[in-house]
């Protein structure tokens, strides 16, 4: 399969997540919610590595890349998770899933001030019109 059969797969995916979330979490809080979700992930995680054998891969990782991820984790799946299911269980999914969606915005900006990425010209007018799109959902 090629990159684009999967970015494709991904935006099924990320689409249609919003949507069983906001279901579930109809008369679960979100912190609730938010463990039930990693509980099952993080057991298909443990299947798929012990049926994969790829757990001597993760015993090899060095300490600052375990760093690295667990801080990614605690910032996208902890937090990150649980503002959003908190967002989608009072908002709406198609206010919330757009608003969202805006954080290669922020990624651009870290990256740019963290890494000293270069911000070419389209990247600055894209960045201008996703923080527009973000004013113009929340206005309306």
């Amino acid at each position: 399969m090629t990159w684009f059969t999967f970015a494709l797969a991904t935006a099924f995916f990320w689409g249609t997540a919003p949507i069983l979330a906001k279901l579930g979490l109809a008369r679960v809080e979100p912190l609730t919610a938010l463990s039930i979700r990693t509980f099952g992930v993080a057991v298909a995680l443990a299947a798929i590595n012990l049926l994969g054998g790829t757990l001597p891969k993760i015993r090899a990782v060095e300490p600052r890349a375990w760093a690295f991820l667990l801080a990614e984790g605690a910032m996208a799946s902890l937090l990150g998770h649980y503002a959003y299911f908190y967002a989608l269980k009072f908002g709406k999914a198609s206010s919330v899933v757009p608003v969202t969606a805006a954080y290669p915005l922020v990624a651009a900006l870290v990256g740019w001030m963290v890494l000293h990425e270069h911000l070419s010209p389209g990247k600055i007018a894209g960045g201008l019109l996703v923080a527009l799109g973000v004013i113009l959902i929340k206005q309306f």
